[in-house]
This record gives C-alpha cells, structure tokens and sequence, in this order.
C-alpha cells in the first residue's frame, strides 16, 4: 500500500528536498506552502501522515496543528512535526502528534520516520476503528447532502441567469442594431433611456448572480499576467462618458513605483473598481471622482496594491461606514428612492477584495464626499517592472475580415448577429443547432475549394445537439486534421461553473449574453490575430522563459521551488531525471494492463518530477494521466501517454545540454534583482 504523505512547509528547498526523498521512497507526496493551505489540503486529501513545520506565515505549525487535533475530519491523521532545537516544549498536546523531527535530518532518517508513523497509525484498536468508521459513514452522508444542495443551488442560480438574460440579450442587441438606423432627436432619446435601462438591469442580475456565487463559495480567481493599464483604461473608457454626461471631472493618477505588468485576475480587479467608481458618480452631482493607484508594500515577487477612489458627493453617515458593505444595505432609505440601486456593487466589492488577500473600509464626512480604500496582493513577473502611464484601449481592428459560422437557435439572436458582424465586414454562416455547425465545420474542411471558417459563436444551449457537445465533436475531427479552430461561447448562463464546463469541453472563450459587440470585440480580437489553424486549445498565458518561447522548461518556476539557488537545482535534476526511465516504463506497462490505480500512482510521480523540474508541459500532460486513472477512464490513454513521454523527452534533452546552468544563472541574477 502506497502512503499519501501531506508536506506542510513554507521553505520551498526544503520542500523540494523532503518531496523529493519520499517520493524516490515509493510515497505519494503533496506539498502546501503554509498552514491555512495546510489545513484545506488534509481536509480534501486525507492524507496518512503530515509533515508539519512549526514556524511559518500566515499560521504557524503550532497553531495548524491545534486546529487539526480538534477538527473530527484530521483529529486521526498522524502529524510529525518539524522542529528546530528547543521547540519541543512548545509544542501542542494530543493525541496523534506522534513524534518530533529536528532539522537538519538525514534523509533516511526522514523515510523510517514516515513509515513507523503510518504503519503505527494503520494499526488502531478495533473499538476506535468502529467509531472511526461510524463517523466516516457520517461525514459522507453529510457530504452527498450538502452536494446535493450545492447542485440544486448551482442549477437553480443557472436556469435564473439563463431565463433573464436570453430576452434581455434581444432588447439589448435590437438597441443596438437599431441606433444604427437613421433617427429622429426624439427617437434616438427614447432609445438611449432604453439602453441605459437594460444596462442597469443586466447589471443588477450579474451582481446578484456573482454574490450568490461567492457566498456558496463558487466563484474563484483566474490568475494571468495583464498589463496594469488594460483594466485601468476599461474603466476609464466605460466611467468617463458616465461622469461627463453628470458635469463631473473623472482622472486616473498612479505613483512612481506602480509596476506595469502584474500576474492575477484582471477581470475581477476591472469589477471592484467598477463598482467603487459606479457608485462614486452616482453619488456625486458635481466636482469630481478620482482614482489614484500606490503601492503599500513589494518584496518577494509580490506586489500590495493600494487604491484610492475619491468624490465629492452627498457623503455617508459615520455610523454607516461599515454597514454600506454589506448586501442591500446604502448609506440610508433616502439614498435608495433618490438614486437607485439595490446596494449589491459595495457587498461584492468586499467580497472580491478578500478573495485577493485584501482589504476595503471607507472615510467619509456628510456634505463633503468619500474616499474610498482597497488594497489587494498580486504577484509581479521576474524581469524588473517600468512605471505606468495610462493608455486607453484601442477599438478592434481585426488584421482581416472573417469567415465566422454562428450556431444559433434563436431568430432574433440570428439577426443581431448577422447584422452586427456583417457591419464589420465578415461574412457569416448560420447554422441553427449544434448538428448544423459539426456539418458546415466538415463542409467547409472538404473539397479542393473549401473555405475554412476563422471563428464559431457558439450557443450553448441548443436542441437536437447543445453547443458543448457540438464544441466536443468539432474538436474531436480536429484531431485528424492537425487544426485548431477558436471557439467562442455565447451563453446566458452567467454562473463560474458554467463558464467552466465551456472552457473543458474545448471553447477557447466565452460571452455572456447579452452579448454586446464591445464586449464580443474585446474577446475576439486577441484569437482573431492568432495564424489560422495553428492554435493550440485553451493554452494558458505563457511564463517568461529562460530561452525561446518553444523551450520545454519554464526556468523561473524550476527556481522557484529551490529557492533560486542553481546548486540545489542541478542536484534535484540528477535525482529526479534518474528516475524517470523505470517510471515512464511502469506508466506504460499500467495502461497496457489497464490499471486505472497504477496509473494514477505512476502518473502523480511523474507529474510531481516535471513540475518540480519546470517542466510545466509534461506537468500537464502528466496531471491528464492522473485525471484519467483518477476516473478509471483510460479510453484516451495510449495517446496520453505518447504525448507524456514526448514532453518529457523534451525536458530531459534540455538539462542534458550543460548550457541550461548558464541560462538558469542568468534567471537567478534576475529574480535576485
């Protein structure tokens, strides 16, 4: 039996080195980086032993041990705790804290520690197994309940976004089609109040939607590198027509030591600032808003956003500074019928702030404005960062026009986009459900005159065949054609989960409907300018590499888990690439058995060896394998496996070439600064 070992340690060299030791041991290893990640990984894994390291950010091992001694779930998972001299007397009393390991240890010193541990703790008496086993029947009943719930709410909150945004995703777009026709002064403003009405509307049911999310805890970060300015300009381009039409003044000023580019989730600080800035104008009837961007703390590649959103509106109470963040609550009753709103955008705003490790308070006086504070974390790339200058986005100008293919059922969502994508000179082919689109794909593959589409829009839901399983099928024949066409999803269910079943069965991206042609440029524009039919699928954002952008090793992320220091890689690339032969031969001999269990086992090691080498694509190819014994679905595995063993190859040629120090070195030096 193959023990699952949970590393619990902030020191990413001494991580790598007691991952790298357990796992030449036959041990399955898994690492979190400090205690509250600690605390989430023993829940969700169950591991059989835990190495927990006592002085850490964040939570300290004394503490993450106290709390998995009282929580039922972790009170029977052994810990050893790794200590330094004269910590001992310190440490928490309990059952399972089963002994103590003093840094520096020996390697094996570290293996017959983890075995003697679990070996002890896999021989409990029978009565307190019986009582283990009664509580496990117990949590699992509760388990399959409260997911039960969670899909009732996920399916509930999906069909809500689905039945309100599929009309208002018609009145929008007829809006918009329609204030491109010639118009009286007087029909152009009953249009304008119109849109403007719709936009509130959509508004309200994406902050509905989006809190519901983050409370169920379904809403998560989507982590990029993004220039600072992209969603600084959005705001600006959305925000500045809307203080204008108010008489107000709106500006956007940053200190020297703001850095350009970040790594993080763009969209969800684009939010937060919306909502501060939304309910800065709404507040204000003359003056000014304004935003000033700062730094309250940089070191160790990661960055403290502080932002500042400023007005000169009505004010809020000094008793309700605090109650303004909270759901449907404003600064008083008045405020409401005055202005409008259901108090969502601040309640929100709160939330996402805390999703990214920051905070959110405001100062205020009646009468003389608001001053508004968020501060969020984010990290910052390798090569040093240049000061930023604001710098509105361009409007789309797509290098060429387009053969576009819309899988849509609807008649009037046919024609707003028809009519919209022709206005910017592409041609467009409808097909009304997903069975028409998989035909016109392979039509258009076909014959000495074929005319390959550029782009699929594609509805998601659909009869006879639903946008996903059209998006499975089209991929599917890509497969044999060595072609990758972009897939963009346009759905009216607004939830993350959703977002996330398009991205898994193949799209490249999504738009939530109502879609509008801003929006669909924005997310179309950077596929658009990629070669046609030379795409890869739903390729995350590169990491700067140490090389060209096709090596097989991503360097600053090998580094990073030796804490930068070159000597210790070169000794982790000798012990983990002598071992990758006999794994890679066990891999293949499990999947020609067919050994859904060994080929999980065998796959997880072989991941964790890429990953800690920076070898980010045999990682992945690695975590797929996983996945497939994981769900005891080895259909695809033989490919899988071709394709492992080629990234691999990949990485083992690239340390065989001596000059990989050097360029690591060159890494080091820059991380260093």
């Amino acid at each position: 039996m193959t023990h699952r070992i949970l590393i619990v340690e902030d020191s990413r060299t001494e991580a790598l080195r007691a991952r790298l030791v357990l796992e030449r041991a036959g041990f399955q290893v898994s690492v979190a980086s400090d205690g509250r990640e600690g605390l989430v990984k023993a829940t969700q894994e169950q591991p059989d032993v835990i190495l927990l390291d006592t002085v850490m950010p964040q939570m300290s091992g004394f503490e993450a041990c106290g709390k998995l001694k009282i929580d039922p779930r972790t009170t029977a998972i052994p810990i050893i705790m790794l200590v330094s001299d004269g910590e001992a007397d310190d440490l928490p009393s309990g059952s399972g804290l089963d002994c103590l390991l003093a840094k520096p240890y020996d390697p094996q010193q570290l293996i017959e520690k983890v075995q003697q541990t679990a070996q002890t703790a896999s021989q409990v008496p029978g009565e307190a197994a019986a009582e283990i086993k009664r509580y496990q029947a117990e949590l699992l009943r509760a388990q399959k309940e409260t997911e039960a719930a969670h899909r009732t709410r996920s399916d509930f909150l999906a069909n809500m976004s689905h039945e309100l945004r599929t009309p208002l995703h018609e009145i929008v777009g007829m809006t918009e089609l329609l204030q491109g026709t010639d118009m009286t002064p007087e029909q152009q403003s009953y249009l304008n109040t119109t849109k403007t009405s719709s936009g509130a509307l959509l508004s309200l049911i994406t902050d509905v939607i989006e809190y519901s999310e983050l409370e169920a805890g379904q809403l998560s970060l989507n982590e990029r590198e993004f220039e600072l300015s992209e969603p600084i300009d959005r705001v600006i381009e959305v925000m500045k027509p809307r203080a204008s039409e108010k008489g107000l003044s709106f500006s956007v000023t940053f200190s020297a030591q703001t850095p350009r580019t970040l790594s993080g989730d763009d969209n969800r600080l684009r939010q937060i600032l919306f909502n501060l800035v939304a309910n800065s104008i709404k507040f204000t009837e003359h003056g000014n808003v304004q935003v000033h961007v700062d730094v309250d703390a940089n070191h160790d590649r990661q960055v403290e956003l502080h932002f500042r959103v400023s007005d000169t509106g009505i004010g809020i109470p000094a008793d309700r500074c605090d109650i303004i963040f909270e759901p449907f609550q404003q600064s008083d009753t008045s405020a409401t019928r005055r202005f409008g709103g259901l108090g969502m955008g601040l309640a929100l705003a709160k939330h996402l702030v805390s999703l990214m490790e920051g905070r959110i308070w405001v100062e205020s006086q009646i009468g003389q404005g608001s001053l508004f504070h968020f501060t969020v974390k984010m990290k910052t790339p390798v090569q040093v960062s240049q000061p930023l200058q604001p710098i509105l986005t361009a409007k789309s100008n797509w290098p060429r026009p387009l053969q576009i293919l819309v899988a849509e059922d609807s008649p009037t969502n046919q024609l707003i986009a028809k009519s919209s994508l022709k206005k910017a000179g592409h041609t467009v082919t409808i097909a009304v459900n997903g069975l028409e689109a998989v035909k016109a794909f392979e039509s258009s593959q076909a014959g000495p005159d074929r005319r390959p589409f550029d782009l699929i829009l594609m509805d998601v839901s659909m009869p006879e065949m639903d946008g996903l399983e059209a998006t499975r099928a089209i991929r599917s024949q890509e497969k044999a054609l060595k072609s990758h066409i972009s897939i963009v999803a346009m759905t009216a269910f607004a939830t993350q989960e959703y977002h996330q079943k398009c991205l898994e069965a193949g799209m490249d991206a999504y738009v939530t409907k109502p879609v509008r042609i801003d929006d669909l440029n924005k997310t179309l524009e950077p596929l658009m300018r990629r070669e046609p039919e030379t795409v890869p699928a739903l390729q995350p954002p590169a990491e700067p590499v140490a090389t060209v952008e096709t090596a097989p090793v991503v360097l600053t992320e090998a580094l990073e888990i030796v804490g930068g220091d070159v000597d210790i890689l070169r000794e982790a690339v000798a012990l983990s690439l002598a071992e990758v032969p006999e794994q890679l031969a066990e891999l293949k001999a499990a999947m020609l058995r067919q050994d859904a269990k060994r080929v999980e086992a065998t796959a997880h090691r072989l991941k964790g060896v890429m990953g800690n080498l920076g070898g980010m694509a045999a990682r992945e190819a690695g975590q797929q394998l996983e996945t497939m014994g994981e769900q005891n679905n080895l259909a695809e595995g033989a490919a899988g496996v071709t394709a492992f063993e080629q990234e691999a190859a990949r990485v083992v040629a690239f340390y065989s070439n001596p000059a990989w120090e050097q360029l690591a070195r060159h890494c080091q030096e820059a991380m260093d600064a």
